[in-house]
């Protein structure tokens, strides 16, 4: 009974294990795939037609766990992607997507209200902890000093990191454009807060001013 035990863990564990794997894997190839659809794709249209939808599924969202479903881009509404971002420091490269669902969570970030425009006021980003090094798992690593490029394919808007802030889910006011977003505009970067290994039921708020403001390229938006 106890061999038959201790098989059913050893196998239960190689499970586990093996699922995060695949999972993570599928995380960074449909990553990867989006990045390149995004630079060949004209974006302009999503960005209009996004502004006449508000596309927030907040009651669909779950942690990602091992046993999850994995990810198939045909369930990504890719009309919807209305940017990319870009973290150097921390190699990060994803889309960013109009509205929160469960899909796109999966497959990038999310914007967290309606009528966020680039480069104006809180430009507030949700993104899963995530797996490994996939998604926003690794925001809590960047630094003051470091910077964020955020880009709707016309100008990219470089943002310097300068505050974060462990709260509770019920800070929504985190999100919200303040007065002195008008003259001074930051960008509010989102995910939930794991301490050894568990969710805290916390939020992580990783928070950045706009510093400058380019032209779009690929070579620059992806310079190092």
């Amino acid at each position: 009974m106890k061999k038959a035990l201790a098989i059913i863990l050893f196998l239960t564990g190689l499970l586990l294990l093996s699922s995060k794997f695949i999972l993570s894997n599928s995380i960074s190839r449909n990553n990867e795939k989006l990045i390149k659809e995004f630079e060949i794709t004209d974006i302009s249209k999503n960005v209009i037609e996004n502004k006449k939808e508000d596309l927030f599924e907040f009651d669909d969202i779950e942690y990602i766990i091992p046993t999850k479903t994995f990810l198939s881009l045909d369930k990504v509404d890719k009309n919807s992607i209305i940017g990319q971002i870009v973290m150097p420091t921390i190699d990060t490269n994803l889309v960013i997507f109009n509205g929160i669902s469960e899909a796109k969570l999966l497959a990038g970030v999310s914007t967290m209200k309606s009528g966020q425009e680039m480069g104006k006021g809180n430009y507030s980003i949700a993104g899963h902890y995530g797996i490994k090094d996939e998604l926003f798992h690794n925001i809590e690593k960047l630094k003051d000093g470091d910077i964020v490029k955020i880009t709707d394919k016309e100008n990219i808007y470089y943002y310097e990191i300068n505050d974060r802030e462990i709260v509770y889910p019920n800070r929504v006011d985190l999100i919200e454009d303040r007065e002195e977003n008008k003259e001074e505009p930051i960008i509010s970067l989102m995910c939930c807060y794991y301490e050894n290994g568990k969710n805290s039921g916390k939020r992580l708020f990783v928070r950045g001013k706009l510093v400058d403001v380019k032209p779009y390229t690929i070579d620059e938006m992806e310079a190092k």
